[in-house]
């Protein structure tokens, strides 16, 4: 989805073509989301603290926001820290060569 859909159509936006997705940026784009789900979660904790029912009267699909949001991060900064990783790497192990 976000190889076919998303990481295409940011850089066919004006953004894009100024800034295309490279994998670090999608990284950097990755953290950023990753401190708006705490932001959230913050924020949802707030919200329980200040329920006189101690929070439980508080829906449980408030906490929906977070856990997308945690979930587009994980995939922008893990997978594609593991696709920077693959194709940065050698082709043969350089720490068990000796010369």
């Amino acid at each position: 989805m976000f190889d076919r859909r998303l990481y295409p159509a940011w850089n066919a936006s004006p953004l894009g073509q100024r800034y295309p997705a490279t994998a670090l940026r999608r990284m950097g784009v990755g953290m950023l989301v990753a401190a708006l789900a705490f932001v959230w979660s913050a924020f949802v904790q707030s919200v329980m603290d200040r329920s006189p029912s101690g929070g439980a009267d508080v829906s449980v699909f408030l906490q929906l926001p977070q856990i997308v949001l945690i979930t587009v991060a994980e995939i922008l900064v893990s997978i594609t820290g593991l696709e920077f990783s693959y194709v940065g790497s050698t082709t043969t192990p350089t720490a068990l060569r000796t010369h």
